[in-house]
Parts: C-alpha cells; structure tokens; sequence
C-alpha cells in the first residue's frame, strides 16, 4: 500500500504545475578578471603592489639587502629562529631599515610532522628571538616548506597568526634542475598582479640576480614595493563583494550559523528597528568555549553594527542567536584578509527559525574551491542528528550523517567529507539537501582559493522548500563579469524548467532547460 505522500506525488506528475512547484532554484553569482584581459589603468588608479618575501636566513647574502636598500624596497623576512639567535646584527640592520621581521618557526621542521604542543613550542621560541632583538611582533607566519594542514592551521591561528604563503616562487630554493634565471625572472615579471607575494631565500641560489631582474622589470611595468603589513592593511585593495536579497518582514528571532572570529576575519552584526520606538536587543553567542550574551539598544528607525570581535572573549568559530523586543531585521557581515588585504566577504540574512530541512543549490569542490557547512542546534535538550544528501549532473550521488550537541555548532569542511567517505564520485559540483528531525540552522559558505589566498567568497541559508517561482534582481554581464545560475531538481521525477532573462532596455530572452530527477546544472549567464 502506498504512504499518502507517495500518492500525492503520483498525482504531481500528471500536472507540470505541480512538478515546477517542486523544483528548486538557486543564484549565485562568481566574478573574475581574467590575467588575459586586465582593463586598462588611468591616472587616477593606484599603482599596482608586489610584496617581497625571503625566508631562513642561513648563507645569508648581504648583497641582497644591500640592492634592496638601494632601490628604497622594504620587504618582508621570515626567519628561522635559530640563525637569528646567532645573527642578532643583521636582524637589527634589516629592522633599521623598515623590514617587517616575522615567524618561521625555531628550528624549521615539517609541521605537518609533529605534534600541536611542538608546533606552539617552534612558534613562541622564534617569536621571543624576533621580540627579544628587535621587539617586532609581526602577525604573519609561514610554515616551513609551505606544508600546512588544517590541523596545523588550527593551531597556528588560535595562537593568533595568520599564515601566509606566496604567490610565485623564484625556485632559488630548488635544486639545479630548474629553468635559467631569465626564464624565471620573465615569469614572475608577466605574471605579477595587484597584490602578488613573491618567495626568495636570504641564501638560495641566484637569488641576487633574481631579485634584480623581477625589480627591475617590476618597476617597468609600474609596480610599487611594499611589505606585507602594508598589503595587508590597505583596505583600499578590497577584492569581491556579496549581495543579498534583503527581507520581506521582519521578526524577534535571527538565527545565523556561519560567524568566526578567528584572526584574519571580522564579523559585524548589522540589526535595523523599523519601529517608532526603541528595541532591545540580545545576542547570544555559542562556541566551543561556551555562551556569551551581550545586551544592545536600537532608537526608533534607526540601525546599529555590533563588532562580534570586540563583544566575544575568543577568537573562534561561532553562531548567533539575535532576540529583540519587537520585530527587527539583522544581516551578518564576514570580512575576511589573507595577506591581501580585505579579500572579500560574505553576507547572510540568517534565518527565522530552526528547520528540519535544508535544500543548497550551490556548491562546489573543484580544485581551488572550498566548501563549508555550518550546522547550529538552538535546542537545549535534544542532540540533533542530520543527515546530507548530495547531488550531481547525473542525480542523487551519496549519504552521510553528523551529529550535532545541544546549544552547539559543527563547521564541516565539504570537500574532505565527500572525500573521506567516497561520496560524490568524480563529480566537483555538487547541490545538498539536509535533513534533520530536530529543528537545526544550517549555513553553507563558498570560498575560492587561488595561490594559496582567499579572495573571494560568498555565503547562504539555502531555503527550506523548493519553489516554482523565483526572482533574482541583480545580474550583469558586463565584461569582466562572469554569472551563474545554478539550478537542482530534488524530487524524484523530471521536471521542465523556463528561465526569463529580462534587460535593462526592456528587452528578454528565454532558455528552456530539462532537469531530470535530482539533477543540477549550471548555467553561465553570460552565454545565454
């Protein structure tokens, strides 16, 4: 005998009304600039900046820092600890001159090797060194031969650095087997862009040459020198952006599962009182370290932003929940800088309430894309069990489960859990449902990694039904833009879809795509 909902489908499939109003649609925008096709500067625009970074300083070659000073280039050192304890002079000199000295660890071992208690051990014994001769304390850290993992991340953040590796190597670290200095400068020349971080070792080999000819061709095309602490801090080279569809009303409850203060990212809370008189406000705050609630107070038709860094006493991953005296309406910001400056950010309005369930369009795990989920249980009493679903080109691809801790949150990174348990196949871009009996808040981020940076990211709720209708406001195809709309069809039967493209100028057009049963397809826009 069939259950009542299996009979209700059946009758769905004699109606493309019904079938539509089972499909799921989800946007997602992804801008790039192609290396190709850089527009064209003018006077107004800054000029581009290059950071130069050495690390070690074993066979140290003065002639180096000698050129450098020369050209007035201040750069970046990484150095071990060990050879700074011997060379406290020409620690000294490089400070004098305006380097930034900064950690790379004691005695220079594989991190990815040893245990969490050694790792804090190398980085507060270098660290005393640099502070003890030159009383620098630099936030920036570079894991010997660039070997990090997430636990090692894990470690070196929560001691309050921020890792960073490069965007080009010069190779004077490698052996003779390597392409002539001229090929390797010519590279690095060419392929320098706005915020580039260049490797050199204080005693590689050919690393003078090297150094000369990427400055000099650098300067060529327009290039200033600046350290990492400069790059880092100007909030003039913001990459990316987000948008959000805004809120149709608004309530006395936001939940927001996704938030971290860990260094390197800012979270603001931004809460609007439409009303005509006063809202108060609290925030709670859950993470692995516990509760934090923290009282705030919005005047009439006004709006606040609450710096989450500056109210919580940790520097970790956390959810919110924002409850009000009457209806407000509150979107969270999470900026976020890897060497770059401010990299880019992600926006999400939250949701309203826990839900038993979760459909995410959108998600990717290609090389350079990293996709997280964060899972928040708001019940006090229940442990929450939910369970993932994954969807390819081809449908319904594999299962798994987490369980989640009352008042508790689990950051799951996607792309090892598809891994680990054999998920997904050979598939990279994948949509999710989520299911759970115990209502939780579910939050999927997307960040893009490229030179081992993240520069850009974009961050959603997902919905809890799937729609027959939806309205996206914003788009553009305009060169140097690339969109996407990302479509999933999570029921068990095929469904037509119509998309309308509607211009500026009043001007349409339509494309009409099949989605099989639990299908998704990406669509670029700018083909269409």
């Amino acid at each position: 005998m069939r259950s009542p909902k299996e009979t209700r489908c059946r009758r769905m499939r004699r109606s493309r009304r019904a079938l539509a109003a089972y499909l799921l649609i989800a946007s997602t925008a992804a801008f790039f600039l192609s290396a190709g096709s850089l527009p064209e500067r003018t006077w107004a625009d800054p000029p581009p900046r290059v950071a130069l970074t050495f690390d070690d300083g074993y066979n140290f070659d003065h002639r180096i820092l000698d050129f450098l000073s020369s050209e007035g280039i201040k750069a970046t050192a990484f150095v071990i600890g060990s050879w700074a304890q011997n060379n406290p002079s020409l620690l000294r000199e490089m400070d004098g001159l305006g380097w930034e000295i900064c950690n790379h660890t004691q005695n220079h071992p594989w991190l990815t090797k040893i245990p969490d208690q050694q790792i804090q051990a190398e980085l507060n014994a270098c660290q005393a060194v640099i502070a003890s001769t030159t009383g620098q304390h630099q936030p920036f850290f570079r894991p010997p031969g660039g070997f990090i993992d997430a636990r090692v991340n894990g470690v070196v953040t929560s001691m309050g650095y921020i890792p960073v590796l490069w965007s080009m190597d010069s190779m004077d670290a490698l052996g003779p087997r390597v392409p002539d200095v001229q090929s390797r400068v010519a590279g690095m020349v060419n392929g320098a862009r706005d915020g580039s971080i260049i490797l050199f070792h204080f005693g590689g080999r050919n690393t003078l040459e090297l150094v000369q000819g990427v400055v000099k061709g650098l300067q060529q095309r327009g290039f200033c020198f600046v350290t990492l602490g400069e790059l880092y801090g100007m909030k003039n080279i913001m990459r990316g952006g987000e948008c959000g569809p805004g809120q149709a009303e608004a309530a006395e409850r936001h939940y927001f599962a996704e938030g971290t203060t860990r260094p390197g990212y800012e979270e603001w809370l931004l809460v609007l009182n439409p009303g005509e008189e006063a809202v108060e406000v609290e925030a709670t705050f859950f993470s692995s370290h516990g509760r934090e609630r923290k009282s705030f107070s919005v005047p009439a038709r006004w709006r606040i932003s609450i710096d989450v860094n500056s109210e919580v006493p940790w520097r970790d991953d956390l959810s919110v929940l924002l409850e009000s005296s009457s209806p407000t309406a509150a979107e969270r910001m999470l900026y976020f800088n890897r060497g770059r400056g401010y990299d880019g950010a992600s926006m999400s309005a939250g949701t309203q309430g826990a839900a038993t369930r979760f459909y995410f369009a959108e998600g990717s795990i290609r090389p350079g894309f990293e996709e997280w989920l964060a899972l928040f249980n708001p019940s006090g009493a229940a442990e929450a069990r939910v369970e993932l679903e994954f969807f390819g080109g081809g449908g319904a691809l594999g299962k798994t489960s987490l369980e989640v801790p009352p008042q508790s949150r689990v950051t799951v990174k996607v792309n090892d859990l598809v891994e680990e348990n054999e998920l997904v196949g050979g598939e990279k871009d994948i949509s999710m449902i989520l299911k759970s009996p115990q209502g939780v808040v579910a939050e999927r981020s997307q960040y893009f990694v490229y030179d081992n940076l993240v520069p850009g990211a974009h961050s959603g709720s997902g919905c809890c039904r799937p729609r027959q209708e939806w309205y996206f406001a914003e788009g553009t195809t305009r060169r140097f833009f690339d969109g996407y709309l990302v479509l999933f069809n999570p029921c068990r039967y095929a469904t037509p879809v119509k998309v309308s493209f509607l211009g500026s100028d009043g001007d349409s057009r339509e494309e009409n795509v099949e989605l099989a049963a639990g299908q998704r397809r990406t669509l670029r826009v700018n083909d269409s």
